[in-house]
């Protein structure tokens, strides 16, 4: 977790908005790793693991099985000769999909008038490789997404 990300946040369980603390076990020099955020508003406390804040806390049945899924996937992409790095590649992996996505993201990229600095969240991040690339472009990115797993998740 970055410096200045915590006045982005709003608080899932009271909705308070720029009401957390973190309280930090962990850092590495340039974000924290480990740790804990709590709401001043309703004292919620949530898990900062891996530099990763989980704010889902109890999610629905239909929500924890579509994470679920997604690990389940990471296990078959892992199967099929993936790995991190290679997830660290995209969009410049060579396969057809690939390709469409890297053209889009360009595209947009060029479409859209993106300053230094600016915030962007990314909804539904999964791999992060959209985030990594807004970040290289010089945004502070915040990416949102129901799965941590490797390979399919904000663990990436």
């Amino acid at each position: 977790m970055r410096d200045g990300l915590l006045e982005h946040l709003r608080c899932p369980a009271c909705q308070a908005e720029r009401s957390f603390t973190l309280s930090v076990v962990q850092h590495d020099g340039r974000e924290a790793r480990e740790g804990t955020l709590t709401c001043s508003g309703c004292e919620q406390q949530f898990p900062l693991r891996a530099g990763v804040v989980e704010l889902l806390g109890n999610p629905p049945e239909h929500i924890a099985r579509e994470a679920a899924g997604l690990e389940r996937f990471a296990e078959v992409m892992r199967a099929d000769g993936w790995d991190r790095e290679r997830i660290r590649n995209l969009p410049y992996e060579d396969l057809p999909y690939w390709w469409g996505q890297r053209r889009a993201f360009e595209y947009w990229s060029e479409q859209l008038p993106f300053a230094r600095g600016q915030w962007l969240l990314d909804i539904g991040s999964s791999t992060c490789w959209a985030s990594a690339m807004f970040a290289e472009r010089g945004l502070s990115v915040i990416a949102l997404d129901i799965a941590t797993a490797e390979l399919q998740g904000l663990h990436t």
